[in-house]
């Protein structure tokens, strides 16, 4: 073997014997050094190389232990036959991963936080104490269902503010509302069919429908969705969101409730699914009681989400389980890992359990009420932008009538300006042209506010009447 190596393999950052042993695997790889080879000794490479024997040996070693070479006593050191060798190289430059998401002045979708609240000093605080020794069992695989701490406080957070009386045991914590969706498909009988509302947040998410063979799409009144058509359905699931429907704000009546429970109790095999979205934001009242609270056949799936209430970056739902459920969970799930890490959700727990997360809750609601106060004012007093009721939640429905949506669409994005149609939500939703979805949990403070709504009222004027 010749021994004029390069030892640096194009890499100046490399320690000197994985730069000797990068140059002989090259070698290898490319043929240059063929099967059976014999390599130098330690000694002579080292005097020819003028470096160090432990250089030598340690290099020399690495390529052992990965295979290239095989040692031979009191020998030396032999190429391997390497047929078929799969070598992934160094990775190039990054490639871009796509046109990145475009920023806004003005950002009024809905997905979001004021990132101005979240407590930064105590999540560093909370992680220090959970990054540490004493915190050992949380280098396990944990239980499906989740932590049994953050299970207990989540229970006692559901009792206080939303009426719900559950055992920690029948709650599941999962990474997201779509993941519990998968869970729930698989635990509901294979001829369940689906309902859900329109419009809806499931009707822009492909993920719920699209292994469904016949979703069934139920359209609103005043009072909440319309369940006629569920009346002659034996194992069904109907996704509803009671408290503030997404996204048109209302909030179901007690006499739809009523209505919507009875049905469930009915058949064994029909289930409602309650994602409580924005349960807890109330400005004008306080927060309706969970239709789970008042589910006393057991029939009611409860979806919750502390990523809306804290970051959506966080990525931790959970559900409460009907008792029946339950119990094919545990049939179903067993020796699975929940997917959040268990760091997150034992920092969660001390959160809940130490008093942060009501703090951090109630500084919420202070600063959503007087935005919601301001954006309410700002809609009531424009002459081109029609409030449609809300009297919670972060986001209002507004109606901007005899205006092109593409053209207007068009105008405030290049001015920096971004609000959602409800014809998004919708299955054929050419019955919500003119509607619009504005949410005010983005925006950072009511001077941008004023702003945006200024620019979206401006273009309304302007285009008023225009291509119709």
């Amino acid at each position: 073997m010749d021994t004029e190596v390069d030892m640096s393999s194009g890499r100046t950052d490399l320690p000197l014997y994985l730069g000797l042993y990068e140059d002989i695997k090259d070698r290898i790889v490319s043929g240059e050094l063929s099967a059976g080879e014999k390599l130098p000794s330690i000694r002579a490479m080292a005097r020819d190389l003028r470096v160090s024997i432990n250089t030598v040996n340690n290099a020399y070693y690495q390529l052992e232990v990965e295979g290239y070479v095989r040692p031979a006593e009191r020998t030396g050191y032999f190429v391997e036959k390497i047929d078929g060798l799969v070598r992934l190289g160094r990775s190039g430059p990054e490639s871009p991963e796509g046109t990145p998401p475009e920023k806004y002045r003005y950002d009024f979708s809905y997905n979001g936080i004021d990132d101005s609240l979240f407590p930064y000093s105590v999540w560093k605080k909370i992680f220090r104490r959970v990054f540490s020794p004493e915190c050992g069992e949380l280098l396990s695989l944990g239980s499906a269902r989740g932590f049994l701490p953050l299970r207990e406080s989540i229970a006692a957070y559901l009792r206080n503010s939303r009426g719900i009386r559950t055992a920690p045991s029948r709650i599941v914590i999962s990474a997201g509302t779509e993941h519990l969706f998968y869970i729930l498909k698989r635990l509901l009988d294979s001829s369940t069919l689906y309902a859900f509302e329109n419009p809806g947040y499931a009707v822009s998410s492909p993920f719920f429908t699209y292994d469904l063979a016949n979703p069934i799409f139920l359209n609103l009144d005043k009072q909440g969705i319309e369940i006629e058509r569920l009346s002659g359905l034996n194992s069904a699931a109907v996704l509803v969101t009671p408290a503030h429907q997404f996204p048109m704000g209302t909030v179901m009546s007690i006499k739809r409730r009523i209505e919507l429970l009875n049905w469930a109790g009915r058949k064994p095999e029909r289930y409602v699914i309650e994602d409580d979205y924005d349960g807890e934001f109330k400005f004008r009242e306080k927060p309706t009681p969970a239709l789970k609270s008042m589910d006393t056949n057991d029939d009611v799936i409860y979806l919750g989400s502390l990523s809306r209430l804290i970051a959506p970056s966080l990525r931790v739902s959970y559900m409460i389980l009907p008792e029946r459920l339950m119990k094919k969970y545990e049939a179903a799930f067993q020796g699975f890992g929940c997917p959040v890490s268990l760091f997150i959700q034992a920092a969660l727990s001390r959160f809940m359990s130490e008093g942060y997360f009501e703090k951090h809750i109630n500084r919420m609601k202070a600063l959503y009420n007087r935005k919601y106060s301001k954006m309410k004012s700002l809609i009531e007093r424009s002459p081109h932008i029609e409030m449609h009721g809300s009297n919670s939640g972060m986001s209002f429905v507004a109606g901007i009538p005899g205006v092109e949506p593409g053209a207007f669409l068009e105008h405030l994005k290049n001015a920096g300006v971004r609000i959602v149609p409800v014809s998004d939500f919708a299955v054929n939703g050419g019955g919500f042209r003119g509607l619009y979805l504005l949410s005010f949990s983005r925006l950072g403070n009511l001077e941008e506010m004023e702003e945006g709504v200024g620019i979206i009222e401006d273009a309304a004027a302007r285009l008023k009447g225009r291509n119709l």
